[in-house]
């Protein structure tokens, strides 16, 4: 039974056009709306750290060197002029280099309140570069959102992509993270470090030129007590993900209660592809 502090809260989300196209659990821990900077986000220095003793960024492994930094983007295009965000001016913009296979990612670094349910909310768009009139839909290969974990005995990664393409060929599935590394490189993102989510094909809406661009909704459930997914939904599409486990190994000494989430991209072709996020919302239980 709802009580008078649920309605008052109900009623206030509903008032702000900004948070009701969500709906987030009890207790949102942060919004970011790109209309007001970054707001912490950052690019991914590699899980590799630094091993030469002097700190040289070049001796990370050649897989981990550029990420790219993540940037606000007002979705300028070469016909249209500026597109803007969902609502507002800027979204967050995490693109490659253009060149095929290169993976860019950006997160966001805090730590977890309790363990117990969080859900992340975003609506989100994907494009190649418009350096050409050509559609270009399957110069994309892949996008996703990830959660790195850790607990007092485990240090965890919690991944889903949206498999686009592949050597040119639509594949428009979505999967999860089975086995493997967070992090692609020569070997790790092999064919068999994804699993398919259950009943997880879906078509996006990708519009008729590759100067337009169309939000999607996605909404992505996670359980820290049982280590594990819960639920993806992208816009009308809900896929029951309970018992899909995330890749685990040792806790790091320094680690314990990491809660950091993540976006990234991947190039199929020889230009720059961006994932866009308008804004992000995180919530967990009361």
């Amino acid at each position: 039974m709802a009580t008078k502090q649920d309605e008052l809260r109900g009623a206030l989300l509903s008032a702000d056009p900004r948070l009701s196209k969500y709906d987030p659990m009890g207790r949102i821990i942060f919004f970011d709306d790109f209309d007001r900077g970054l707001s912490g986000w950052t690019e991914l220095i590699s899980a590799a750290g630094y091993p030469d003793p002097k700190g040289d960024s070049f001796q990370l492994p050649q897989a981990h060197r550029d990420y790219r930094p993540p940037m606000l983007s007002n979705l300028t295009m070469p016909d249209t002029g500026t597109h803007g965000a969902l609502q507002g001016s800027y979204a967050l913009k995490v693109t490659t280099r253009p060149r095929r296979g290169h993976f860019a990612k950006s997160l966001k670094r805090l730590t977890w309140l309790r363990r117990g349910v969080y859900q992340a909310e975003c609506f989100f768009t994907f494009k190649p570069e418009p350096s050409s009139l050509n559609l270009g839909e399957e110069q994309i290969r892949l996008f996703g959102v990830s959660f790195d974990l850790q607990d007092e005995d485990h240090r965890y990664f919690i991944l889903i992509r949206y498999l686009n393409a592949l050597d040119g060929e639509l594949c428009q599935r979505w999967q999860y993270l089975s086995r493997g590394t967070m992090l692609p490189g020569e070997s790790e993102w092999g064919p068999d470090a994804f699993s398919d989510v259950p009943g997880g094909g879906q078509q996006l809406c990708y519009n008729e030129t590759v100067t337009k661009v169309n939000w999607h909704y996605l909404r992505w459930v996670v359980d820290l007590d049982k280590r594990e997914h819960v639920e993806l939904q992208c816009n009308d599409q809900v896929f029951d993900m309970r018992g899909s486990g995330p890749i685990m190994r040792p806790a790091t000494s320094t680690l314990r209660g990491l809660l950091n989430l993540g976006f990234f991209v991947e190039a199929d072709a020889d230009v720059r592809c961006s994932l866009l996020v308008d804004s992000v919302l995180l919530s967990t239980g009361r």
